[in-house]
């Protein structure tokens, strides 16, 4: 239950970051400073290198946001899988309204791994999925803080 907690932890805090900087790209165009910031906190979040490249552009905001989503063990889709794989280790210990709270997380993050693979990452799309994943996972924080 520890895991299946820390795990969500991770998702969430990884599906607020991405979503915070895709907003901010929605909102207009971010300054060079901004962008360097967002490519460090995506990488932060996500289990990328730190340190930015030298000057981040949007092109290397996109990739990072991909990655931050999909593209690595520490993604927020990776994040997902695990809260599953956790709770399947607790199994015993969780009710049936929790297994549908895990079930649309599952089902999530295979909707946002589909999304990131797509050229043109669509910002505002990705948004419209990182928020049915913050939902769940609120439901999933307050369950396992009881």
């Amino acid at each position: 239950m520890y895991w299946t907690g820390r795990t969500a932890e991770r998702a969430e805090m990884g599906a607020r970051t991405a979503l915070i900087c895709l907003t901010r790209v929605i909102n207009g165009d971010p300054r060079p400073a901004d962008v360097l910031a967002m490519v460090d906190g995506l990488r932060a979040v996500s289990g990328g290198m730190l340190g930015p490249p030298v000057e981040a552009t949007p092109d290397d905001l996109e990739g990072e946001v991909r990655a931050a989503l999909s593209g690595r063990p520490a993604s927020v889709v990776g994040n997902l899988r695990a809260t599953v794989a956790t709770a399947r280790a607790a199994r015993p210990l969780l009710s049936g309204r929790t297994w549908r709270l895990l079930a649309m997380l599952a089902a999530e993050a295979a909707a946002l791994d589909k999304l990131t693979g797509e050229p043109g990452l669509a910002a505002f799309d990705a948004t419209e999925v990182l928020d049915r994943v913050l939902v769940p996972l609120a439901a999933l924080a307050g369950l396992t803080g009881e």
